[in-house]
């Protein structure tokens, strides 16, 4: 639980810094240009850091809230748990916004607004999830509650489907099909990596397939997540997408090892 909790704490901390950092640039890269420039995409940026930002906090307090055991160890570790299904949820949400919902036809700011969709049916969602928890719970960790390990792992899959549907029709529809193929059959290998080596170390666990697999797609999500943070990090540095790309795996999977590895010295 310990090594789950300080590694959210961590990421949550870098996803929030590398905002702040990028809009930062943003502003520092608009100076000069007419008010009604710099108003539209400073709107936009704060936007979509906010969408990114909010639903995992909102979920942490959630998971903290429906803890209703003593141990504070445990409420940290399920907010973060519920924080990291949160943003697969929200990533998943706002996969399906972009791919197949279109951007109303109303003023830019509202537009935007309207787009933040996503963010607000994940706090909701997260919240009935914390809600239900309360409810049901016979003293049960997280881990093994049947409607968040389904949310879990219905989200992570959603991700990795939506990512293999954009894959083929990006191959369909663009001449350089193996430069397409490569942005995102890397990410999406590296996340069966990490979700398949997972679930096979835990094999001498006492639990269930069930808890095993969820315990699996935890520890992988949490390498895409570093995977995702370490996107908006290493595109300001470097302009050519193939190297963003290979960094940025490399990254997600040296934090999982990292997790991993820190997971079966703390058991």
């Amino acid at each position: 639980m310990k090594v789950t909790a300080i590694t959210g704490y961590t990421m949550f901390s870098v996803m929030v810094i590398t905002e702040i950092i990028n809009i930062a640039q943003v502003t520092n890269s608009i100076v000069g240009r007419p008010a009604a420039i710099r108003e539209r995409v400073l709107t936009l940026f704060v936007i979509i850091s906010l969408s990114a930002l909010l639903p995992p906090l909102i979920a942490y307090f959630a998971g903290d809230r429906a803890t209703k055991v003593k141990s504070k160890l445990e409420h940290h570790y399920n907010g973060v748990l519920f924080g990291v299904t949160a943003f697969w949820l929200w990533l998943f949400t706002t996969t399906i916004s972009w791919q197949w919902i279109p951007i109303p036809d109303v003023p830019f700011i509202p537009g935007q607004i309207m787009q933040f969709w996503p963010s607000f049916a994940v706090a909701l969602v997260m919240m009935i999830l914390g809600i239900w928890y309360i409810v049901v719970h016979k003293q049960n960790s997280l881990i093994k509650f049947k409607p968040f390990q389904l949310l879990l792992m219905g989200s992570f899959a959603g991700v990795f489907i939506m990512s293999g549907i954009s894959l083929l029709a990006t191959i369909q529809h663009k001449d350089n099909n193996l430069s397409a193929a490569l942005y995102s059959v890397i990410p999406l290998g590296t996340l069966v990596v990490m979700l398949v080596i997972s679930f096979i170390s835990s094999r001498s666990a006492k639990n269930n397939y069930v808890v095993r697999l969820t315990d699996a797609t935890v520890a992988a999500a949490i390498g895409g997540l570093a995977t995702t943070i370490a996107g908006g990090i290493f595109s300001r540095i470097y302009s050519d997408s193939t190297v963003v790309i290979i960094l940025c795996s490399m990254t997600g999977l040296a934090a999982w090892a990292a997790y991993i590895h820190a997971i079966r010295r703390a058991s």
